[in-house]
């Protein structure tokens, strides 16, 4: 890893090079394929290189921010911050993510805050419990504003 965080940048990736998000994430093991619709937001390397990638998956008013991916050799070096970070300026009120209980404090430093899942849009509180099916300890977690 030859570069600091200074020298990383963020962009949201136009429609016509979202198969780019895609393959970041197939190259890592995580089949996800980025929604037509879905702004997907990355950072990348001074050589255009991706290294964080996320999505946020409209849902009728509201939005889920998914797919929150750091390539493992960038990971805990603030790369995941700088990603959420320059996101937040599409989040609002109707912001949702689904977190895993080890990551709650790292959403909460964003905004976030655990909400009971009767809470959740429709469509959303659906998508929720599907989850659940397979992945019983997600927390569904709503952006309330920036914390710092």
């Amino acid at each position: 890893m030859p570069y600091t965080r200074n020298e990383l940048s963020f962009c949201w990736l136009p429609q016509p090079q979202k198969l780019r998000a895609t393959h970041f994430y197939r190259d890592r093991g995580a089949y996800f394929k980025v929604g037509r619709f879905e702004p997907c937001g990355i950072v990348c390397d001074p050589a255009s290189q991706i290294i964080a990638a996320a999505c946020l998956k409209p849902f009728e008013s509201s939005h889920l921010l998914t797919r929150v991916l750091v390539d493992d050799a960038w990971r805990n070096q603030g790369v995941g911050q700088l990603l959420i970070r320059s996101m937040a300026d599409q989040f609002d009120h109707q912001c949702y993510s689904f977190a895993y209980p080890d990551l709650i404090s790292w959403y909460e430093a964003f905004g976030f805050s655990v909400v009971d899942e009767a809470l959740l849009p429709g469509l959303l509180q659906t998508r929720y419990t599907a989850y659940c099916r397979s992945k019983p300890d997600l927390v569904p977690m709503q952006f309330n504003g920036p914390s710092d």
